[in-house]
């Protein structure tokens, strides 16, 4: 579960170094790694990224890779492999990417604004700014609050209708279908949709995330400035932060730098035509431009940067969310994360306020697995370049399990033992991370996933999220029973673990049919 969360990490240090099986490190290398951190030369930085793409491409479905780093107030861009393989054309500063629903941080961004204007509280029932009347938009007497569509617990559809069927049969002609039933639909459709929502809890209870709901917001903002929702980007956001070549459309000169998009199969995907007001994904941005909007996110200074980062409700475990940011407690101060998936492009954009640093990762290519190897190489820059904390011990281990998973098993063991406090063996993601890579890796290793999914539970057994993992790795090794086993436990765990509840439904259909 939560592969949104999940950090692949790589199984190498950049500086040289590895902590042998009784956890110890030489101190001439500590001392060269510290003093490293502490100059972090523009050089170390290019090399981190350097290695950490060559590490992305090796994956034989990925066509290039993109990489921004706004660190200790200067700009890192760096740009790898082809943009269509085997015809020698690399990203540049100029390539456009999809940025999907990084698009909703800027919605967010807006939002922040409007409520330092007096314009719209957080607490507003929604229907205020809705001229017909949607007498539907609320439970028991509860309304649907602007605070609930900005952190997702609005209960508002997740999609227009039939893409989330979609999504839960993929195939390699979903993203194309989808496409269509996008470009069949409009603005009109979609109001009138709301009419025929019906809630079954009461709003701001059970997060589910929703693509409707930052479309609507566009239509509120719409409605409250009097502008269009591209003017209010481009005027709030896109000039105040140096985002040049940002945009909803694109001008008819600038469609040849539009990245195409791949599905990992080199299977050509069509850019996103959304039909709506766009909040909910249809930016277009380069890499300087994210850089630049990273840099403006580190600014809490900036009042619209400090509201939007304002935790509004709580998430699962060490999560918050803010306007349409999670907002995520690393143990060493928050760090703001969202990620876009598009048909043809995935990307992941990540403020770490404590580190005085900001990652950016596009890719021009979008299947099953890409986004926690994108998490997974954020992670490892951020553990190569981050200036206090613990280590990865994900990437410590990493190598050994891909030796063997049982002796991977006994050095993780041996180096807990032996170096508690170095690595961070509290974090519940660092295993979680490495059981996913064997799950969705291009061979798809299921016996070795589950080992450390079991690793993971017998570490966590209180948690929810590992008893979900390992209950998915059971399901794609078609063990049914003892996945939804798994499941309940972890529903038992998390009650409101939707993904869970309809996991262990659908296993009932499978063995029922049996």
């Amino acid at each position: 579960m939560h592969k949104l969360i999940l950090f692949l990490g790589l199984s190498f240090l950049i500086f040289g170094f590895q902590p042998s099986l009784d956890g110890q490190i030489n101190k001439g290398d500590l001392a060269i790694s510290a003093s490293i951190v502490e100059a972090m030369a523009p050089e170390v930085v290019q090399k981190t990224m350097d290695q950490s793409a060559a590490k992305f491409l090796q994956d034989p479905r990925m066509t290039s890779v993109s990489i921004g780093i706004y660190k200790d107030g200067k700009s890192y861009i760096r740009h790898y492999g082809e943009l269509d393989r085997g015809q020698g054309n690399p990203p540049t500063d100029e390539t456009i990417y999809e940025i999907a629903s990084v698009s909703k941080t800027m919605t967010g961004a807006l939002v922040a604004q409007a409520v330092l204007d007096g314009k719209l509280s957080l607490e507003d029932d929604i229907r205020n700014y809705l001229k017909e009347d949607f007498s539907n938009l609320e439970y028991k007497g509860q309304p649907i609050r602007i605070k609930h569509m900005l952190t997702h617990t609005s209960r508002l559809p997740g999609n227009i209708p039939g893409v989330t069927e979609l999504y839960n049969n993929k195939s390699d002609s979903t993203m194309l279908i989808v496409e269509k039933l996008y470009q069949q639909h409009n603005r009109t459709k979609l109001i009138e949709e709301l009419h025929q929502v019906k809630l079954d809890t009461f709003p701001g209870i059970v997060y589910t995330y929703s693509n409707i709901a930052p479309e609507i917001i566009a239509h509120i903002l719409e409605g409250i400035y009097g502008k269009s929702f591209d003017e209010l980007l481009q005027e709030m956001l896109f000039d105040k932060a140096g985002m040049a070549s940002s945009c909803l459309d694109l001008k008819e000169a600038d469609k040849d730098r539009l990245a195409p998009g791949y599905n990992g199969k080199d299977l050509a995907m069509l850019p996103f035509s959304n039909v709506h007001w766009g909040a909910a994904g249809r930016v277009k941005s380069s890499m300087p431009d994210l850089v630049n909007y990273i840099k403006f996110q580190m600014d809490e200074s900036e009042p619209m940067v400090k509201e939007s980062h304002r935790k509004i409700m709580p998430g699962n475990r060490n999560v918050w969310r803010a306007y349409f940011w999670s907002a995520i407690d690393m143990g060493e101060g928050l760090f703001y994360s969202h990620n876009g998936y598009a048909s043809g492009t995935q990307n992941l954009l990540r403020v770490f306020p404590e580190y005085n640093m900001g990652i950016s990762i596009v890719s021009n290519a979008s299947f099953d697995g890409l986004p926690g190897i994108i998490r997974g190489t954020c992670f490892d820059l951020v553990d190569d370049l981050k200036p206090i904390g613990k280590k990865s011990v994900e990437r410590a281990v990493k190598a050994k399990f891909m030796e063997d998973v049982d002796q991977g098993i006994d050095f993780y063991n041996a180096l807990k033992k032996s170096n508690p406090d170095k690595y961070n063996f509290d974090s519940e993601e660092e295993l979680n991370n490495l059981g996913y890579y064997f799950l969705y890796s291009e061979t798809g290793k299921k016996a070795e996933a589950i080992k450390v999914f079991k690793l993971l539970v017998a570490e966590f057994p209180d948690k929810a999220n590992p008893h979900d993992s390992l209950g998915e790795a059971f399901f794609e090794n078609e063990q049914y029973e003892l996945s939804l086993q798994s499941y309940q436990k972890s529903v038992d765990l998390d009650p409101n673990n939707n993904h869970g509840k309809g996991m262990i439904e659908k296993i009932g259909k499978i063995l029922e049919e049996r």
